[in-house]
Parts: structure tokens; sequence; C-alpha cells
């Protein structure tokens, strides 16, 4: 998917074929990791996915052992 973004992008016709009938994430995954919006930046798609695509943001992780928690 990324080559057929880049190609059209720079302007070469492109055809992407899903196997898939539809896009239920019981097939994909439902995480954007780190390094995929890093790329995202880099493209300068990232504000657009941001704010077109619903989301919820993880800014801190907790950690719990035996009833005691650190952030």
């Amino acid at each position: 998917m990324m080559l057929g973004y880049l190609l059209a992008r720079s302007g070469v016709q492109t055809i992407l074929l899903e196997k898939h009938g539809d896009f239920l994430r019981d097939f994909r995954g439902d995480t954007v990791h780190p390094s995929t919006t890093e790329l995202m930046h880099e493209l300068g798609i990232l504000d657009e996915f941001l704010r077109d695509v619903p989301h919820q943001a993880m800014d801190q992780l907790g950690i719990g052992v035996r009833g005691r928690h650190s952030i």
C-alpha cells in the first residue's frame, strides 16, 4: 500500500488491489505504532491522518505490581 501511495503521489497511475471485501479490523492491526506515525510525519500526511481517523492517543503507560502503581 505504501508503494502504491508513493507512486501515485509521484504521478504514476496506480491500482491497489485488496484481497478482502471489507476493511474490518479482524484481520488488520488496530494500532498505529510510533515508527509508522514518524514515517507519516516525514511524508507530510500525519496531521491529516490524525484529524480524519478516529483514534485514542496513549500519552503514558502505568504498571502495577502487587498493588503498587508506577507511571
